[in-house]
């Protein structure tokens, strides 16, 4: 496995195996939502990675303890597909083909840098797809824009970090 490691936890927010299965998670940001005696949501990752059953298996047996879990998505993904699960819904979904936005809500959310960074990418794809590289990915996401007061989502944290919080790179 390679992938960065909390070193309280054990977990991994990003990580890829030998397989080829690479996983991703984020929080879900919910300021109102209770943490306290929660698992690590990293331990999800980590779990993806160490196993060898097929990722809709094992993310229809993680749907089922979401709860012991504080607010998360996460995407995993192998030769067969991507696949997303999140803990409001508990329904693994594979993913078809397209453009999507994650942010720390449900799978394209209409939040401010979601929806710049899907535009901007589906842009790049649709003009400039042999251009496409790790450079400008990073590119795209580096925006520091902040979002309209109006914009805003509420996500129960205050008002000044949730400004904060809208631009793409934080």
């Amino acid at each position: 496995i390679l992938a960065g490691r909390d070193l309280e936890q054990m977990g991994t927010w990003l990580g890829v195996n030998r397989r080829g299965r690479i996983t991703a998670l984020t929080n879900f940001r919910d300021g109102r939502a209770k943490t306290e005696g929660k698992k690590s949501r990293g331990e999800l990752t980590r779990q993806i990675l160490e196993s060898s059953k097929p990722i809709p298996s094992q993310l229809k047996t993680l749907s089922s303890a979401t709860e012991e879990y504080s607010g998360f998505n996460l995407l995993a993904s192998d030769d067969t597909g991507i696949y997303y699960l999140n803990h409001l819904d508990q329904t693994p979904t594979r993913l078809e083909k397209g453009v999507y936005g994650l942010s720390n809500a449900v799978l394209d959310s209409p939040w401010p840098k979601t929806n710049r960074l899907k535009e901007k990418l589906q842009h790049t794809l649709d003009n400039n797809p042999d251009r496409i590289d790790a450079a400008s990915l990073t590119e795209l996401l580096l925006d520091r824009e902040e979002a309209e007061d109006h914009l805003l989502p509420d996500t129960g944290i205050s008002h000044e970090w949730e400004k904060h919080l809208s631009a793409c790179f934080i």
